[in-house]
């Protein structure tokens, strides 16, 4: 049978209203339960399809579970199977999560891939890996997971990515471990934290979760008990959104302001009036928005992937918003509506290049310039031969004033072009070791401005170095012509000149790459290169 919605429109909305709880929380709660042969009371759990399929597996392991109004009570003390047929596992995404739970209590585990999502495949190879490096051995047979869990030991959990659903179902595994499993680049989602919540309730100790790093103390004796699901901040973040665009006040009771927070910062920007309190979001708007900057996704604490095509639908009502691509596209909008331009249309990269276009031209200028007065491949082919007969003629002849005079001009040039270019890598690095110019989330507007600071400076340090060689050829080829006229000398009487210019800018570079690395190091920016690098690993072969 067919269902019908009808929405009569052009009100504006207000009123109060509770958040029911989290989707995202309750499910990973519902399989948590299987930790415990004991009855849990799921308060505040939200009536969903999604509910429903877990439920329905809790049933087919054997648990019992009935409803209490808005509470869901489980009672696991008789779960005795530890095989998910391919039906239910069919039925959502998030079946998956059960895995990690059902190991950890059966120390087997059988289940098929997971389905229920329209988006397309997504791998659950993080899981699976998180889970193998606890003890659990994994095979794949006629398409479904075969998991033994015999020898579970805590162990160090590296995620290449902070996966939600590798980083709790490693957790719940964790659980069943003997020893401390400590999680690295966990994601850290309110979800997560409430999922520790539950287990500490239970008797648990779990500790971290909201952070990158979570530690799991595993065999503890749990129990049961009444836990209440946190709110559902999509939901939140959907009210909200609809009383932007539709004018009126609306406040929201029962839900946590802080995972909301990018949400309504971006409301407070299209014009709207949001305010917090320790458990309640007010929101009043005319319904009138202005355009905002664009938002980009990112994991939490950043704006949530769920909560963006609420925000544009809302936001399009009033045509006050770019049209983009998740992650890569600026803001390109006209002061009279709504524009879509490609972000590499001729337009924007001309707007873009118009910034630092002067200094551009100036270096291909003085480039330009520095080649025709040069010749470097004429000065290239004479370089070694002028080089070899000074060092024949500088161990026959005497030194001169002129040639004295000449050498310390050579000197003069490396060292003032050395001092220039330090100059400039000053005036670059006041950029680069500002870090407040990086806090924007925006990467494109740190990647221009970063252009804009350092490439002029960059630059002229590379025409100084150019000049410089020039003009050291040039005294190179004077003090040969006095080198050849100048009184000769025994053999033995002189010493070979050593070429110190080079060598001081040498050590100059590896100075400054040295002090660059430590600052890295007390940054803590080796761990940063190290998530990214497993993740670039993972993506060229397929995992990531």
């Amino acid at each position: 049978m067919m269902c019908e919605l009808l929405v009569e429109g052009g009100e504006r909305l207000y009123g109060e209203l509770t958040i029911q709880g989290s989707k995202n929380s309750v499910l990973p709660i519902l399989a948590a339960t299987l930790l415990c042969a004991d009855t849990c009371v799921i308060e505040n759990c939200p009536k969903l399809r999604d509910v429903d399929a877990s439920v329905a597996i809790l049933r087919h392991l054997g648990c019992c579970t009935h409803w209490e109004d808005s509470a869901l009570v489980v009672d696991t003390a008789r779960m005795d199977r530890a095989v998910v047929p391919d039906a239910l596992m069919r039925e959502m995404r998030s079946s998956v999560i059960f895995l990690g739970a059902i190991l950890a209590r059966c120390k087997e585990a059988t289940i098929c891939y997971p389905g229920g999502c329209e988006l397309g495949p997504r791998p659950i190879d993080l899981h699976l890996s998180a889970l193998s490096a606890l003890g659990a051995e994994i095979r794949e047979t006629g398409g479904e997971l075969k998991c033994r869990g015999g020898t579970l030991l805590g162990s160090d959990v590296y995620l290449p990515m902070p996966s939600v659903g590798a980083t709790e179902n490693a957790l719940l595994c964790a659980c069943g471990a003997d020893g401390v499993t400590t999680i690295y680049n966990a994601a850290r989602e309110p979800e997560i934290v409430d999922l520790q919540n539950f287990i500490n309730a239970m008797g648990g100790n779990v500790r971290g979760a909201g952070g990158s790093i979570i530690t799991v103390e595993g065999k503890r004796a749990l129990h049961g008990g009444k836990y209440r699901i946190i709110a559902d901040r999509i939901v939140g973040a959907t009210y909200l959104c609809a009383a932007a665009c539709c004018g009126g006040e609306v406040r929201l009771r029962g839900v946590d302001p802080r995972p909301l927070s990018t949400v309504s910062g971006a409301l407070s920007e299209a014009g709207c009036t949001v305010k917090s309190g320790e458990d309640d979001v007010f929101l009043q708007s005319d319904g009138s928005l202005r355009s905002i900057r664009p938002v980009r996704t990112a994991p939490y604490p950043g704006f949530p992937t769920d909560a963006q095509p609420v925000l544009m639908a809302a936001l399009l009502i009033w045509q006050c918003v770019t049209i983009y691509h998740e992650g890569i596209a600026p803001e390109n909008m006209g002061e009279n509506g709504l524009r879509i331009h490609d972000i590499y249309s001729r337009e924007i990269v001309t707007a873009h290049f118009a910034l630092i276009a002067w200094s551009v031209w100036v270096f291909l200028v003085l480039l330009a310039a520095n080649i025709v007065a040069g010749k470097p491949e004429q000065k290239e082919s004479l370089r070694a031969p002028v080089e070899n007969q000074l060092l024949m003629l500088r161990a026959r002849t005497k030194e001169t004033d002129e040639i004295r005079k000449v050498k310390k001009q050579r000197t003069g040039v490396w060292c003032g072009a050395a001092i220039l270019c330090l100059i400039c890598g000053g005036m670059a690095g006041r950029f680069l070791l500002d870090w407040s110019n990086f806090a924007s989330r925006d990467l494109e507007v740190v990647v221009r401005q970063m252009v804009i600071e350092t490439f002029p400076w960059i630059g002229l340090a590379f025409i100084l170095l150019m000049a410089a060689e020039q003009w050291n050829f040039r005294l190179l080829m004077k003090e040969l012509e006095l080198r050849r006229s100048a009184p000769k000398r025994k053999l033995d009487a002189a010493a070979p000149e050593k070429t110190t210019g080079r060598n001081v800018i040498r050590m100059i570079i590896a100075a400054a790459a040295v002090a660059l690395i430590v600052l890295g190091v007390m940054n803590g920016g080796m761990f940063d290169v190290l998530v990214k690098a497993i993740n670039i690993c993972t993506e060229c072969i397929g995992l990531g």
